[in-house]
């Protein structure tokens, strides 16, 4: 039964018995054991087995055939026994030597007691430690041709189920799961949970059916769906039984939460074509939107439609469904700007230099009007030079107007493009020469010997920029094509243009590039690591994607060589623009210091006849690598005797070429020549573990000796003469696992101890 080794009366779960001279039972409980179901290994006629518990003096029982054999009583629920009693009739049919039994299910069963009787008589019993059965049995092991019992009695109570516990409101909800949260219920030893997704409970969610909670008093529920309504009761168990289900509490799951992505909108012009919003909520469901200023923009479902100038709010929204929530309405603002006309088609007439600006114009045309919008051209005929002295292709400057009902939605762009000549005199460069330069990833030139010709008269005219010359292209070459922008200045420069000179050419050379092998190291016995380098000599934002071929790097080191340093050195490689240039680096080959990584496994020996055994490291080695091999393997115990029986946790080192070791602890379990046997009768309680220094050891029995040992298998402490609880104070010792183990006779029993 699942809460026998639970129970909640005492911590020890085997029981010694003593026994006291002739009919003392010395307890108050009363007899249990009247009229409850009895049954015998082999029955008499008349004298069934159920006559040794009809509470009639005048009838018994007896038990035949030969050792061993018993008699059972089921008391029908768990009780709590603290001694019992026989009265046996006749002499010459007696229980000469018996075991008393306890057992939870009628299977297995525990040796509680035990006697030896010489003479037919009255035989009462105490139990030193009482504890909790279903079945009692005396068991017998030497008895004559017959066994009469003309009455047993078994003294104790019946332990009841606990009440019925009290569910209570569920918290910490959320879209998969929540809490559910019950009282305490007086005897109880542990509580089960029924989780349902009908009232009825005619269904389970999978894995919350009759759940043990063990002793505690909520649980959190997960996997659930959301928005969805479950139900739970509880119930309470102890070693008497379990109770009635608790009262039914109903908890709905929370919708799912949800958000909107709607990033911001860019501007529009009057006039542009509908188009479509992209909002999104998180949920995956659809997105409706509104419009703030119907003047301005109109939606439908989706697709925006432009209808005037301004600005209006558009709203994405998500109502959500039975799953979500709805989303936080979002919202971003859509301007439309007035759009804008251009004017085609204008010209200005040339004129002769007369120190006016006034330029006539001719040809305008509006274009981009949508539809039939009612919009015209206003002061379409007159234009101004940027300047009045003389010149070619001079700008013309407009200041057209639009009028009409729908001017309100535009806006107009005077035309840029309108040039007009005023006659100038034009002049010439000559003598300008580039001079050669060394590749700088620029095409900057650099021009001397420039002078104007054609100045008429005392004007006053000078040359400006006329150092400065742009390269063709800025890559190496020769003969490359320079041009010129040479400006003209002084207080009659407007009345004169300049033409470039023209047939000006240099060469640009190739720049040195200098390429290093980066340091690198390694240990021995590991590969060469990927060899990279350094660039010296890159022009401008240059870099190491300008080469159209890599260098490679070399080194004599391989796998094989000595610790020592090794020459890095540098071959092929190209680039467009350079010359390159080679250095050498170094490898530094190090020392191997990388330990062996090493598996071990736990192996089972059995000591020989002369009680000894004997291991090797291919025993417990499940594996053992490095890179420079392993070459040597030792354990720090290969050896065993009796002494050593049960579980020695061995240390287990390799060592590579280099010296480097690793080590762990594999566990031996050494058995006896007779086959090493761990305690199973004896319980044994240790708390708290894990621990911060001292601990309770609690026995249901002596032992005989104490041994505490570390994972190295190195004993730390011991004690003799158990009694049946102890204080063991691991204080002093550093955390770590340590193995408790318990001598009773030859056989032991281990616990595994945890501090920190």
């Amino acid at each position: 039964m699942k809460n026998y080794l639970h129970n909640s009366i005492l911590l020890v779960l085997m029981i010694s018995v003593s026994i006291t001279a002739i009919g003392q039972y010395t307890g108050t409980n009363p007899n249990i054991a009247a009229l409850k179901l009895a049954t015998v290994l082999d029955s008499v006629t008349d004298h069934e087995p159920s006559k040794a518990v009809d509470m009639s003096m005048a009838t018994y029982c007896a038990v035949q055939g030969s050792a061993p054999a018993w008699l059972q009583i089921d008391l029908g629920t768990f009780h709590y026994i603290d001694g019992y009693e026989m009265d046996l009739p006749n002499a010459g049919e007696l229980p000469l030597a018996f075991i008393f039994q306890g057992s939870p299910d009628g299977a297995s069963w525990l040796d509680i007691g035990s006697g030896a009787i010489a003479a037919d008589g009255t035989y009462g019993y105490d139990l030193t430690f009482p504890d909790v059965y279903r079945f009692v049995r005396i068991y017998m092991t030497s008895k004559d041709a017959w066994a009469s019992f003309t009455e047993v009695y078994v003294y104790g109570y019946e332990i009841l189920p606990p009440g019925t516990p009290l569910a209570m409101a569920a918290s910490n909800l959320t879209p998969s799961g929540f809490t559910a949260n019950w009282g305490a219920m007086s005897g109880a030893t542990g509580y089960s949970l029924d989780v349902s997704p009908v009232p009825d409970f005619s269904s389970y969610v999978t894995g919350y059916e009759n759940l043990d909670m063990g002793y505690a008093f909520s649980y959190d529920v997960t996997g659930l769906s959301p928005n969805t309504t479950y139900h739970y009761r509880v119930r309470a168990y102890n070693t008497g039984g379990t109770s009635n289900s608790s009262n039914l509490i109903s908890v709905t799951t929370l919708k799912l939460q949800q958000t909107i992505t709607f990033t911001d909108l860019p501007a529009k012009i009057y006039g542009n074509i509908d188009f479509d919003l992209t909002a999104t909520a998180s949920s995956g469901l659809t997105v409706s939107y509104a419009s703030s200023n119907t003047d301005v923009a109109t939606i439908s479902g989706s697709t925006v439609t432009i209808v005037g100038v301004g600005t209006t709010s558009i709203t994405a929204s998500q109502e959500g469904d039975t799953e979500y929530d709805a989303a936080t309405p979002v919202s971003q603002d859509l301007i439309v700007n007035v759009k804008e006309l251009t004017v085609t088609g204008v010209s200005a007439a040339d004129k002769v230099y007369d120190g006016l600006a006034d330029a006539i114009l001719s040809g305008g045309t509006l274009n981009g009007i949508i539809g039939t919008d009612d919009v015209s051209l206003s002061d379409a005929t007159s234009g101004t030079f940027v300047q009045t002295n003389a010149g070619t292709g001079i700008s013309v400057g407009t200041s057209m107007t639009l009028s009409g009902a729908d001017e309100g939605n535009y806006s107009i762009a005077q035309p840029t493009t309108i040039t007009a000549d005023i006659t100038a005199r034009e002049l010439t460069v000559s003598g300008a020469i580039a001079a050669n330069k060394v590749y700088d990833a620029t095409a900057d030139a650099t021009i001397s010997g420039a002078s104007l010709i054609g100045l008429v008269g005392a004007d006053i005219v000078n040359l400006t920029n006329a150092n400065i010359g742009t390269f063709a292209q800025s890559d190496v070459g020769t003969a490359i094509d320079v041009t010129t922008s040479m400006i003209l200045s002084g207080a009659d420069a407007g009345n004169y243009s300049v033409t470039q000179p023209s047939d000006v050419a240099a060469d640009i050379t190739p720049e040195d590039l200098t390429v290093t092998p980066e340091d690198k190291s390694r240990e021995a016995c590991v590969a060469n690591p990927d060899f990279t380098f350094t660039y010296a000599g890159f022009a401008g934002t240059d870099d190491a994607t300008v080469l159209t071929a890599e260098p490679e790097g070399a080194t004599t080191a391989d796998g094989s060589s000595a610790a020592g340093v090794y020459d890095i050195t540098v071959s092929g490689g190209s680039a467009d623009n350079y010359h390159l240039l080679y250095a050498t680096g170094t490898l530094t080959v190090t020392p191997d210091i990388t330990v062996p990584v090493i598996t071990v496994q736990a192996i089972t020996i059995q000591l020989d006849e002369g009680g000894n055994a004997t291991i090797t490291p291919t025993d417990v080695v499940a594996s053992a690598t490095d890179d420079c091999g392993v070459v040597d393997t030792t354990l720090s115990q290969s050896t065993f005797t009796s002494d050593d029986v049960g579980e020695v946790v061995v240390e287990v080192t390799v060592t590579d070429a280099a010296g480097n070791s690793a080590a762990e602890f594999a566990v031996v379990t050494v058995e006896s020549a007779t086959g090493y046997r761990e305690l199973t009768d004896v319980k044994a309680i240790i708390y708290p573990n894990p621990t911060g220094g001292v601990v309770e050891l609690e026995l249901n029995t002596t032992a005989d000796e104490l041994k505490v040992m570390d994972m190295t298998g190195k004993m730390i402490m011991s004690r003799s003469n158990l009694r049946s609880q102890e204080t063991i104070d691991l204080s002093g010792y550093s955390n770590g696992i340590y193995i408790f183990q318990l001598q009773i006779g030859e056989e032991f029993k281990h616990i595994k101890v945890i501090k920190k």
